[in-house]
């Protein structure tokens, strides 16, 4: 099944942070430039939105619960119980359900063959169907004919290409502090 939009709200006490879904016991490394905290947890978000060195928000427990803008794309487990809200709103298009978009950023490794298809919508069908079997998700190539590329790896990493990637990420959601 399809979908035309994939829009993910986290509601929680009345407060909605439409597209941005909370990771509960992780952080994203490195902090993005100055500034970089805030109180408010959509002031924080509406922030990270604006800028190119920011890819999600995490709350710090022990720093008196400020919300920091962070540039890391991975969510990594926090042993001091942060949470973290990354952009989990796709681009609109037809993306199949449960599948997520990511621009500048590339999986590493391709899967076994075929690894390339010309559209998304193949691309995605053939990892869809290897999950479990080695393919971590699809990137696409704009420096090789814009082709679509099944890969094996998992992790997000920064692309120097411009790349977009797509990856299965039904959301964890988590609560929202209240303001």
């Amino acid at each position: 099944m399809k979908s035309l939009v994939i829009l993910s709200s986290v509601l929680s006490l009345g407060l909605a942070v439409q597209g941005w879904c909370a990771n509960n016991d992780t952080y994203l490394g490195g902090y993005s430039s100055e500034p970089k905290a805030f109180n408010a947890l959509t002031e924080a978000i509406e922030a990270c939105a604006g800028r190119t060195d920011c890819w999600g928000v995490t709350q710090e427990p022990y720093n008196s619960n400020r919300y920091t803008l962070r540039r890391g794309i991975n969510l990594e487990a926090s042993p001091t119980g942060e949470t973290s809200w990354v952009n989990c709103e796709p681009i609109l298009g037809e993306i199949p359900e449960g599948w997520c978009t990511r621009v500048n950023v590339y999986l590493g490794g391709y899967s076994s063959e075929p690894k390339a298809f010309k559209t998304l919508t193949e691309a995605i069908g053939a990892c869809a169907g290897r999950i479990d079997s080695g393919c971590g998700g699809v990137t696409q190539e704009p420096y090789n004919s814009n082709r679509y590329t099944l890969r094996r790896g998992t992790d997000l990493k920064a692309s120097p290409s411009g790349e977009t990637s797509w990856v299965n990420c039904e959301p964890v959601l988590g609560e929202i502090p209240e303001e």
